[in-house]
């Protein structure tokens, strides 16, 4: 026998052996007969809000009331939350962490059992909590939800391996939270190891403002002949040759390291990113110090300047800490000169070419963190793309050593949900296994009865969404930019009805199998699942009705006349499916708004503000219209005037042609059609005949124009 078999037997020997050891030893948490556990804490208050949402959720589990006590009783096993004493003297590997990673552990000490769920900084404790919840309870948090978003078993014993011990820590220290906003009872932390610190903001509008505007002017961006400062921090920028300003953002960053307040106390970073847009300084100083370089600094190379000098001043009091911003817009080229020690760099991923930009930045600086877009917000439908989020994720931290993910998303979790899970999932081991993550989401969303049709319809999303193919902004990869703004301006970046380029109808048959397979399942589950599914048909049904409009009904200019009877019947048919449709996605969006807690984007006022780019509304209204003046031409040329009349009267007002006869009533009754615009082009120099939402607008010459010299612009 080689030594090579010999060590294969061995190994079995002792798997088998341990397998039995692990078998033999379990520690009872609870049991129906046995004492409840006992739970203490610390007096930190993030450590007793852990506790408390510890002890509900434990004690819903099960059905016995648990609660935290200053005094162990003389049974039990006593259960940690966070770092109290006994913790730090059994478990000091917590102090070697990385930043708020956690452990779960098990440890026998003067005759008991103790299990330890904390860290070394006050969010370790929830994580531990939420982590032993969902392995050794199977509590799952879905949405923020108590009746519907969450699911609480039953279980009236509770074991654990008396050798367990196990370690978390974070690949991505902030970690984003996609604007889904899902709270702990306390609403201090957000559910399911959530995490931000300062990355990726426009921090200058924070740092200068009001105050400092008034008693130093000569701090702010000196251009169209004044120095210029708003409130919104969009379009003006600091002058970054004074060095008062550079004295003025590091006091601000140490004060943040000095606060009282736990979040930016521990955090690792502060921002002092630039306001978003343009309005850089132009004053004799800031152009004196461009043409001291040679070639002169570019806009930039002077941000970054500018940004070492904070960061060299921040480093003598804090040397561990950084210091972050944006390389965004103006500042997105890697300047020529590198980065202090302590500069973190957010890149932005609008265009494909910074995919390379951001491998340029490594030689600059030590970290190149993450900003996506995973939009979410300003979209109709779904955005599915996990495998394409983990390469992201793992391509930032293995190649850029990002340790922050930023995104903008802001969406509903019927379209969205499984983002936000494996998303989470993803910030905190690059190296999971999306498909595990994308299981245990069907299963606990859908029920294990309908998890395998809902599984094929997110399968079916994300292959839509990798088959994307190139487009002015992502000629090389789109799979990194995500969804960006479907309201962006310029066909440059955004395409009309950019969403739904990629489905084909095969696409949609095959979904709506999927569910309604799904459906047929759900009576037999339980209320939340039928109540989940219920909702993502709804979700659905909504989107499908843009989808079927796009790929049924392609712009048409204009219509071929009507020159029949057939072909009356034809453009009537055609005319009630596109109002059918349209009244329809009327009817699902109302369902949806029913219930904010699962669709909050839906829910909002302003929801169609976003959409900007989607032509498909206009040319159903346009179609329906063209259709149905040439059936009436058609009627009051064959038929005559009163016959056609007659038609459109009795037309039903439970009708979805209802609006479009009334329409068509009005026109046949008209010798001349008045225009209803009274100044569409703004070329009169006044918005004359528009409604303003909000803020003020003035019609301008503008270079944005879309016909003539004039464009409405928004200023406030």
């Amino acid at each position: 026998m080689d030594m090579k078999s010999m060590h294969i037997i061995v190994g079995i020997f002792l798997t088998i052996l341990m397998g039995f050891t692990s078998q033999a030893k379990t520690v009872e948490i609870v049991s129906p007969s046995g004492p409840l556990p006992i739970v203490i804490t610390t007096d930190q208050k993030s450590d007793k809000d852990s506790a408390a949402d510890f002890c509900d959720y434990f004690s819903r589990v099960i059905g016995r009331q648990v609660a935290v006590t200053e005094v162990p009783a003389d049974k039990g096993v006593i259960i940690h939350i966070g770092p109290d004493e006994f913790v730090k003297k059994h478990a000091p590997e917590i102090d070697k962490l990385f930043a708020d990673g956690y452990i779960v552990k098990v440890v026998a000490s003067g005759g008991r059992d103790h299990i330890i769920l904390a860290g070394k900084i006050p969010p370790s404790s929830q994580w531990a909590v939420e982590q032993f919840l969902q392995d050794y309870c199977g509590v799952r948090w879905l949405f923020p939800d108590p009746k519907y978003g969450e699911i609480v078993p039953s279980q009236q014993s509770v074991t654990i391996d008396s050798a367990l011990s196990k370690t978390y820590e974070p690949d991505y220290i902030s970690r984003a939270n996609l604007a889904m906003y899902y709270f702990t009872p306390a609403r201090y932390y957000l559910r399911l190891r959530v995490r931000g610190y300062p990355f990726g903001s426009h921090e200058l509008q924070f740092i200068f403002s009001t105050e400092e505007f008034k008693e130093h002017p000569e701090w702010f961006a000196f251009f169209k002949g004044k120095r210029q400062w708003w409130k919104y921090g969009n379009g003006w920028q600091i002058c970054t040759s004074n060095p008062e300003t550079v004295d003025y953002a590091a006091k601000y960053v140490l004060k943040q390291f000095e606060s009282d307040e736990e979040y930016l106390r521990n955090s690792p970073v502060a921002c002092i990113g630039q306001n978003d847009g343009a309005g850089w300084c132009e004053c004799r100083e800031c152009q004196k110090l461009v043409n001291s370089f040679d070639p002169p600094l570019t806009i930039s190379e002077r941000w970054w300047y500018w940004v070492n000098q904070v960061a060299r001043e921040v480093a003598k009091v804090y040397p561990d800490k950084r210091i972050e911003s944006m390389a965004y817009a103006s500042s997105s080229q890697p300047p020529r000169f590198k980065l202090e020690d302590n500069v973190a760099i957010t890149k932005t991923f609008v265009l494909d070419n910074e995919i390379e930009l951001a491998e340029k930045w490594m030689k600059k600086c030590k970290s190149v963190n993450l900003y996506s877009y995973m939009y979410g917000d300003y979209f109709l439908g779904f955005r599915h793309s996990p495998q394409a989020a983990k390469d992201f994720l793992k391509w930032g931290h293995d190649e850029l050593g990002a340790i922050a993910h930023v995104s903008e998303c802001g969406g509903d979790w019927t379209f969205d949900g499984p983002k936000f899970h494996y998303i989470q999932q993803l910030q905190w081991d690059v190296n999971v296994d999306v498909n595990t993550v994308m299981d245990d989401f069907c299963k606990n969303w859908y029920g294990s009865k309908a998890a395998q049709p809902m599984r094929a319809f997110w399968d079916r999303l994300e292959q839509i969404y990798e088959r994307r193919r190139p487009v002015p902004y992502g000629m090389k990869s789109r799979r990194f930019l995500f969804y960006q703004w479907c309201g962006w301006v310029g066909s440059s970046y955004v395409q009309p009805n950019d969403e739904l380029q990629e489905y084909r109808l095969d696409d949609v048959e095959f979904l709506d199998k999927a569910m309604a397979k799904a459906l047929k399942l759900a009576p037999t589950d339980d209320e939340g699942v039928q109540f989940r599914l219920t909702r993502m048909s709804d979700a659905w049904q909504y989107f499908r009705t843009s989808l079927v409009s796009f790929l049924k009904y392609p712009p048409m200019s204009t219509q071929s006349p009507v020159v029949s009877a057939q072909g009356k019947q034809r453009a009537l048919e055609v005319a009630r499916e596109m109002a059918d449709l349209r009244a329809q996605r009327m009817s699902y969006m109302s369902k949806m708004k029913t219930y904010p807690s699962i669709n909050p984007r839906m829910a909002r006022k302003g929801y169609w503000a976003g959409p900007e780019e989607m032509t498909i509304f206009a040319n159903e209204r346009s179609l329906i219209d063209e259709l149905c003046t040439s059936v009436s031409t058609y009627m009051k040329k064959t038929d005559g005037l009163a016959k056609a009349l007659k038609f459109w009267q009795q037309i039903a007002a439970t009708d979805n042609l209802y609006d479009s006869a009334q329409t068509q009533l009005y026109i046949l009754n008209s010798d001349k059609l008045p225009n209803t615009i009274v100044n569409g082009s703004f070329e009169t120099g006044d918005i004359k005949g528009w409604d303003v939402s909000g803020g003020h607008v003035n019609a301008a010459k503008n270079q944005a124009a879309h016909n003539g010299s004039f464009a409405a612009t928004a200023t406030g």
